[in-house]
């Protein structure tokens, strides 16, 4: 059933021949009628009231057609759902792929790491070798900084360098999660030692 219903302005220029009691009288058959379909009026507000029954009753036919329509949708069982990956002729396709913006900031900070240690040593690792991304980002992972892989090339270059252990300058040997922390924290051991004695 349904719960309002209109009334058009232009249509309401008759309650000015009215009086105030047969406006009210009008209003309340209108109500009625609505309400109900029943007609209360008589004489002349009956007739005043007929174009007010047939927008009425227009409305209510307009109002069963969509009540009608959009139960037979629902019958339908309304709009399919779309697939993730819609089928084609020979293939699937691939769902697209959503930007990865910490993959981008890691990567700027890979680059960062790998060009540092290339000027540090003097080599040329190139920041696409799988091996290095995937140990440079455990790392990462892990919760290290770009500061601490640089304090970790200069510790291990001061120390290795023009000694057999300068082969050792490499990211495989400096990033494995073994040797990571311990070199970072040569650091601060060397740091705390003073004078000959370790504090």
């Amino acid at each position: 059933m349904k719960k309002s219903f209109k009334l058009f302005i232009d249509s309401l220029d008759i309650l000015d021949d009215l009086t105030d009691e047969q406006a009210g009288q009008l209003f309340k058959a209108i109500r009625a009628y609505e309400a109900d379909g029943v007609e209360t009026l008589g004489g002349l507000l009956r007739a005043v009231f007929n174009p007010f029954k047939t927008n009425s009753d227009r409305a209510k036919i307009a109002y069963k057609n969509v009540v009608e329509r959009n139960k037979a949708n629902g019958l339908k069982g309304g709009r399919p759902k779309t697939q993730d990956n819609p089928v084609g002729l020979l293939i699937t396709q691939d769902n697209p792929k959503k930007a990865d913006k910490d993959k981008d900031k890691d990567k700027d900070k890979i680059r960062e790491v790998v060009e540092h240690l290339n000027l540090i040593c003097g080599t040329k690792y190139k920041i696409t070798t799988e091996a290095t991304i995937a140990s440079i980002s455990g790392r990462l992972s892990d919760g290290y900084s770009v500061d601490d892989f640089k304090t970790v090339h200069k510790i291990k270059f001061d120390e290795w360098n023009g000694t057999d252990m300068s082969k050792h300058l490499t990211p495989s040997t400096l990033y494995r999660p073994s040797n990571f922390e311990k070199y970072l924290n040569q650091q601060q051991a060397e740091q705390e030692q003073v004078g000959g004695v370790t504090w």
